[in-house]
C-alpha cells in the first residue's frame, strides 16, 4: 500500500512535470498549456455525459432486481476517470481517457479483477483461521467488593445483538 502512495504522490506528479516540460519544448509553452485546458473542458464534458450512462444502467440494473455491482464499478471508473482529466498533465489524461471509454474501462475491469483475484488466493494460501484469539486474562476475585456491580445492584444481562453497556458491569447512570 505504501508503494500505491508514494507512486500517486511523488512519481506521478514528477513524471507530469517532466512530460508537461518536454512537450512544452517541442510545441511550445502555450500550446502545451492549451491543450492541458482544452483536456480539463473535454473530460468534463464526456465524464459528465458517460456518468448519466452509467447513473442510467446503475437505475435499470436496481429496476430489474439484479446486484449492481458491474454497473457501481462502471460508474467509479467514469467518475476516477472524469478527476484525472481534470487534473493537469498528459499522463493522467491518458490514464482517464482510457477510463472513460467502454472497451478500455472494460480491460480496466478485467486486469483489477486478475489482480484481486490473486491478491485473494494468496491471502487464502496463508495460515488458516482457526478460531482461535490470543489474548491474556486475568483472574479475579468474586469476592473482592471492587470486582462487581456498583451500588449492590444485579448484574446488567442484555440479549446478544441489543445494543447496550459494553460490560455488564457497566451501567448508564
Amino acid at each position: 500500500m505504501g508503494w500505491i502512495l508514494f507512486l500517486l504522490f511523488v512519481a506521478m506528479p514528477i513524471a507530469e512535470i517532466a512530460v508537461l516540460i518536454q512537450v512544452g519544448g517541442i510545441i511550445g509553452t502555450w500550446p502545451t498549456i492549451g491543450i492541458v485546458i482544452f483536456t480539463a473542458f473535454t473530460g468534463a464534458f464526456l465524464a459528465k455525459m458517460e456518468g448519466r450512462a452509467a447513473m442510467q444502467r446503475l437505475a435499470q440494473a436496481v429496476q430489474s432486481g439484479q446486484a449492481p455491482i458491474v454497473p457501481v464499478l462502471d460508474a467509479a471508473a467514469v467518475f476516477t476517470g472524469g478527476l484525472l482529466l481534470l487534473t493537469p498533465g498528459f499522463i493522467t489524461d491518458i490514464l482517464g481517457l482510457s477510463l472513460l471509454f467502454g472497451p478500455t474501462r472494460l480491460l480496466w475491469g478485467k486486469a483489477i479483477a486478475g489482480m484481486s483475484r490473486r491478491h485473494r488466493s494468496q491471502r487464502d494460501q496463508r495460515a488458516p483461521d482457526d478460531g482461535v484469539i490470543d489474548g491474556v486474562f486475568v483472574e479475579v476475585d468474586p469476592n473482592d467488593p471492587g470486582n462487581g456491580p456498583t451500588n449492590s445492584q444485579p448484574p446488567i444481562d442484555l440479549p446478544p445483538g441489543r445494543p447496550g453497556p459494553s460490560s455488564r458491569y457497566e451501567r448508564d447512570e
